[in-house]
């Protein structure tokens, strides 16, 4: 009557024994255990190397069946270093009144961010640059 249940037993003792396996000799086992389902032979072999894979994956933390596209969305994104310039007159022509780091993940996202900065008194003109010293984005508070 419970046949399924020793048949199940069986196969996870199987698959616990193949990572088991894996894990102590592979470089990479999840690799090494879809490299042998793509190499198996049938269908029940094939299945049984890709429950194999997915046990790996979840002893070593590694996500299985994502795209390189999904990973890239749930990996959190860095963000970048760009530099906020605020200009202020003087006798021998502009200098820098303030400077300031704005971190942001897109040079959109720092654009916004230098369009709701406060600027310090005195203060007529605003650059943005990235990391490198290009200019972003420039704006004239003068006139």
């Amino acid at each position: 009557m419970f046949e399924w249940t020793r048949k199940a037993k069986e196969r996870r003792t199987r698959v616990e024994a193949d990572v088991a396996a894996l894990m102590n000799s592979a470089a990479d086992p999840y690799s090494a255990a879809r490299a042998r389902q793509r190499a198996a032979t049938d269908d029940t072999e094939a299945k049984h190397w890709s429950r194999v894979a997915v046990a790996v994956a979840k002893r070593t933390g590694k996500a299985v069946g994502l795209d390189s596209a999904t990973r890239m969305l749930l990996e959190p994104a860095k963000p970048r270093v760009y530099r906020l310039r605020f200009m202020a007159p003087s006798g021998a022509g502009p200098r820098v009144a303030e400077e300031r780091e704005i971190r942001a993940l897109s040079a959109g996202a720092a654009m916004e961010a230098m369009a709701f900065a406060e600027w310090p008194p005195r203060s007529t003109y605003a650059i943005l640059v990235d990391i490198d010293g290009a200019v972003l984005a420039e704006r004239d508070r003068s006139s």
